[in-house]
């Protein structure tokens, strides 16, 4: 490890950190949230209680101190990006208290503001690469640069600030702001992923999937769903130039919030036909799209992110899932659509006269479309892997990066939307030592996550929906876009045939 008056450089970048980095450097994406409402008995977030408890999980996850240094790389013109970790974090600087606002919630403004406030450019990092934002003293959005972690990240912070506020003393004095770190020699810092996986690439795959691509574009470019979209604005080219606002990503968000009570219903729905919450996602937005917007498409594309940390080999990363770790550990699959039997589904339901028996035949049509989507899902993933796995074979600057990666990104992502679930976020603490009563107790009510907008040219240049909710309680679907691509009032339509089309299953 090297020392410097402000840092520890820890090792070279990885794959992940030079993606994300460039990502927010070049305006592409800003950032990541997730944020939780937290309840207890008559009682609110106080600055002391923020405080403590952001300490005690700062100490707990190394990657909370993480940050990326660029210096001047072995090859001429080039650079390479070190991840360092903070000497010292001023806790005021990193938290925003919005006593004052007129927002009392985590609504889909507060989360575009979020998203289009681009923090985290100097060159010479002294603040960590994340800011928790403090609404009506109840609800806590963990927003952070996604060099630190991917989505899953946001739920395990949630889940130690949890933690760290139920061992708070009921009335505990006032903790210093300021945190000094000190770093052993053999420092514990989660594994990365790439160098330690046990999964090899595949070129051959990767290339039959640039040519299907290549096909689908030259032969039904207008033939696809999304393909009538305005081609994104072109990013900065310069991770060394400083960043222009003109260049960066302006993301707009739109929500759709499930009930407790529908959720319910939609996941024991779920469970008696084999198949889980995302692909019925999927499958209800094929529908929509094939049928309402998109009445002569022939394709249409999706992907969905998951979570590698249950494939990676527990002999180095031990059970990850428990473990509760802090790190950039999710890739993504694409699929193709053939939007004509979803089209077919719709005008089941819409074009009999028989009540009972169009429903019927639209249920068992559309359950089975939703059992065939989670197939390949499944089926899909050991190839993913591989495919995420390619990035390691490039070189390990920043710009190998931009020139080599980033174009084949868009290749593959730009015509898809995404589909990113964090899952039921369990809000009763297991195992956890406490000094307060029951009734003391801190609870999680409800939970959302936002991802910001990704650049076109290297993202999905249409939705990206983003998942989450408290198990028992609502789900929330944060819909983020590119201001300029898509209007606000195409995505809220979308949205709510999507959840007509979810009645028509439930009814």
């Amino acid at each position: 490890m090297a020392l410097s008056e402000k840092y520890t450089l820890l090792r070279e970048s990885s794959l992940y950190d030079r993606m994300f980095y460039c990502f927010h450097r070049l305006g592409i994406q800003s950032n990541i949230l997730v944020s939780a409402e937290y309840s207890s008995h008559d009682r609110t977030l106080s600055d002391n209680d923020i405080y403590a408890a952001l300490a005690t999980v700062i100490k707990a996850h190394p990657p909370l101190c993480a940050v990326g240094v660029r210096l001047p790389s072995s090859s001429t013109g080039k650079h390479s990006l070190h991840l360092a970790l903070l000497h010292k974090i001023d806790l005021q600087k990193c938290v925003v208290f919005m006593d004052s606002d007129e927002e009392t919630r985590v609504s889909p403004t507060l989360l575009e503001n979020a998203h289009n406030t681009w923090d985290w450019t100097d060159d010479e990092p002294d603040t960590p690469w994340w800011k928790v934002l403090v609404v009506g003293r109840k609800h806590v959005v963990f927003v952070y640069h996604h060099f630190v972690g991917d989505g899953m990240s946001g739920t395990v912070f949630h889940r130690a600030f949890l933690a760290a506020l139920n061992s708070l003393p009921l009335h505990s004095k006032p903790v210093p702001t300021q945190v000094s770190l000190t770093y052993p020699s053999t420092i514990q810092y989660p594994l990365e992923p790439t160098e330690h996986s046990n999964v090899t690439p595949s070129i051959p795959r990767l290339l039959w999937k640039m040519f299907i691509w290549y096909l689908l574009r030259l032969f039904f470019g207008g033939k696809l769903v999304f393909g009538d979209l305005p081609r994104p604005r072109p990013y900065a080219q310069s991770v060394v130039a400083k960043p222009v606002y003109t260049n960066r990503t302006i993301t707009k968000v739109s929500s759709y919030r499930i009930s407790s009570h529908k959720m319910r219903a939609v996941l024991s729905a779920c469970r008696a036909n084999q198949t889980t919450f995302t692909p019925l996602l999927c499958t209800l937005l094929n529908l929509t799209l094939a049928a309402d917007f998109y009445p002569h498409a022939m394709f249409g594309a999706s992907r969905f992110a998951f979570d590698l940390r249950p494939y990676l080999p527990s002999a180095q990363f031990g059970d990850l899932t428990r473990n509760n770790v802090i790190k950039n550990a999710a890739a993504g699959s694409a699929h193709i659509h053939y939007m004509e039997p979803f089209r077919k589904a719709v005008a089941k339901y819409s074009g009999s006269n028989d009540e009972a028996g169009k429903v019927s035949l639209f249920r068992s049509t559309v359950w089975q479309l939703v059992r065939e989507h989670k197939s390949k899902m499944d089926s899909d993933i050991y190839g993913s892997i591989r495919d995420w796995m390619a990035g390691t074979l490039i070189g390990n600057t920043i710009e190998d990066f931009m020139t080599t990666s980033m174009p084949r990104i868009g290749h593959f992502t730009s015509d898809t939307y995404l589909v990113s679930n964090l899952g039921p976020f369990w809000s009763t603490p297991k195992g956890v030592s406490t000094t307060v009563d029951a009734k003391d107790m801190w609870t999680i009510d409800d939970m959302q996550f936002s991802a910001a907008a990704t650049n076109g040219n290297v993202g999905s240049r249409s939705l990206v929906l983003n998942v989450a909710g408290v198990a028992g309680g609502d789900t929330v679907i944060n819909v983020s876009y590119e201001d300029g691509i898509i209007d606000r009032e195409t995505v809220g339509a979308i949205l709510e045939k999507v959840m007509e089309k979810l009645d028509w299953l439930l009814d």
